[in-house]
């Protein structure tokens, strides 16, 4: 064998072990669990059905609902700019919180129901307010942090995170939606 095609080989190898690389090892080196991650884009959506209000947190403020479709996103491989932001539907995402204010630094509690690549998920958590009026009026930032809850077989835990747009009106430019991340941990 040449010694380019070593190398080559030898990279197919290394790239195969950090895609099946397992998350924790037992005591005596067994896998215990694997990592998906998915990132994607959503846009609100007036269509898509909302969380019916019993499952919703409960206590004091206003229920507020944010409902989109999924959709796959497209990275520059030199620094991971997003490059097309919904090259296809993949799933949706539904959530519901109470919010008592949106000043910045102000938390809501949260709950989400999340379907992508066929699986579906439930996520309970909070998210925060990181500023008002950025990039101009009428335009909310926010960000949340949810905890997955259940999900299909040999599910065992994760994370949904989201960097999201919420506008208190109409803004010209601006769409109601997010980048969601989840990191879903699974025994098989």
């Amino acid at each position: 064998m040449s010694k380019r095609k070593g190398v080559a080989l030898a990279g197919l190898a290394l790239a195969a072990a950090l895609v099946t690389v397992p998350v924790a090892m037992s005591a005596n080196g067994d896998e215990q669990a694997s990592e998906r991650a998915y990132v994607v884009r959503t846009l609100e959506d007036p269509s898509i059905d909302p969380i019916p209000p019993a499952r919703c947190p409960g206590g004091p403020g206003g229920l507020f609902n944010a409902n989109g479709f999924a959709y796959s996103i497209a990275t520059r491989a030199s620094d991971g700019m997003v490059v097309q932001e919904h090259p296809k539907r993949v799933g949706v995402v539904r959530t519901c919180g109470r919010v008592t204010s949106i000043a910045e630094g102000a938390t809501a509690p949260d709950y989400a129901e999340i379907e992508i690549g066929g699986d579906s998920y439930t996520a309970s958590g909070a998210c925060r307010t990181t500023s008002i009026g950025v990039p101009q009026a009428g335009v909310v930032l926010a960000g949340c942090a949810l905890r997955l809850q259940t999900g299909p077989d040999g599910f065992v835990g994760g994370i949904a995170t989201s960097a999201s747009v919420v506008l208190l009106g109409p803004v010209p430019g601006f769409h109601t939606g997010s980048f969601w991340t989840l990191r879903v941990y699974s025994s098989n």
